[in-house]
């Protein structure tokens, strides 16, 4: 099996669904990992921030067993997927669907706070229509904790 998480940003992989990851790895699945935002020095981020951010998210991937190749990093800046129009984040997350050909798909939930969150989620649900990517067979959505659990809207609960 092929597994795919989508991560806003990188850490929500391993809050979120870090154990199904550890565990479908387990069973033999091929994993990968789209993280859709980045932070930059443009956002007001130091070299040094950068360069430990860049380290965590290596040390991740080998932690999974992910291979390099199955880790897409699609730049975006965090905390403002907002100001990004939809059909450039469609078309990045088509792209790696496609390349990857994913069985098995692992979102965040669409009731999180996180602009961020929803944003991946409502894109990612763009693409998972049977006739665009026929490998998608499940879509689970995970919770990330202290985003979540936030939302004030009852019906968005997890």
């Amino acid at each position: 099996m092929k597994t795919l998480v989508v991560a806003p940003h990188p850490d929500d992989e391993l809050l979120g669904c870090g154990g199904t990851l550890l565990r479908r790895k387990s069973e033999g699945a091929t994993l990968g990992w789209v993280i859709m935002t980045k932070i930059s020095k443009e956002i007001g981020w130091s070299t040094e921030r950068i360069r430990e951010r860049e380290n965590e998210i290596e040390q991740v991937r080998k932690g999974l067993g992910i291979q390099p190749e199955h880790l897409f990093q699609l730049g975006f800046p965090t905390a403002l997927l907002d100001t990004i129009p939809k059909g450039n984040l469609i078309n990045k997350i088509s792209d790696v669907f496609h390349d990857f050909q994913p069985q098995e798909l692992l979102v965040p939930h669409h009731g999180d706070i996180h602009s961020d969150h929803r944003i991946t989620f409502d894109v990612a649900a763009s693409c998972i229509k049977w006739f665009r990517y026929p490998s998608i067979k499940r879509v689970l959505a995970y919770e990330t904790l202290s985003e979540t659990e936030f939302s004030p809207y009852p019906s968005n609960t997890f």
